[in-house]
């Protein structure tokens, strides 16, 4: 073919070419097309440090009872509360109180999950009955 087309090739050519739309960079109907990124974090992931503290009812009381005495850890009122510095030194002083040569951040990281846990249930028993809602009131007839 030295150049030569014949009619129907070219009609079914020049049809296959209109009705193929190639996808737009940010095309909505396409999710996995390249699009920037919407998280404004870093790029580097963050690694949990996981506790070697063995813990018990016991040392958990204990914990939550050495935590009362430094209001810095869970009063968001007080000026220091945000002061990374007087956070660390709390939470060595509580570690020095507990048994088996706990760490400041074993201190930490239980105490960030205790609290997690009180948030979640309070906020689930928050879901059950809301303020406000009232009891519910049968046989009434409107105004």
């Amino acid at each position: 073919m030295s150049g030569k087309t014949n009619g129907k090739t070219k009609i079914l050519n020049s049809f296959h070419k209109g009705s193929v739309k190639k996808p737009t960079k940010f095309s909505p109907r396409k999710s996995n097309v390249n699009r920037p990124s919407k998280s404004s974090g870093p790029s580097y992931s963050v690694k949990k440090r996981v506790s070697t503290y063995s813990w018990n009812e016991e040392t958990i009381q204990l914990l939550i009872q050495n935590v009362s005495q430094y209001p810095v850890l869970f009063d968001i009122t007080r000026a220091d509360y945000k002061d990374v510095s007087v956070h660390a030194c709390a939470n060595d002083s509580i570690a020095k109180g507990l048994p088996n040569n706990c760490s400041g951040s074993d201190v930490k990281s239980k105490w960030d999950y205790l609290r997690k846990l009180w948030l979640h249930e309070r906020r689930e028993l928050n879901k059950e009955d809301p303020s406000g809602t009232g009891s519910k009131l049968t046989n009434q007839k409107p105004l």
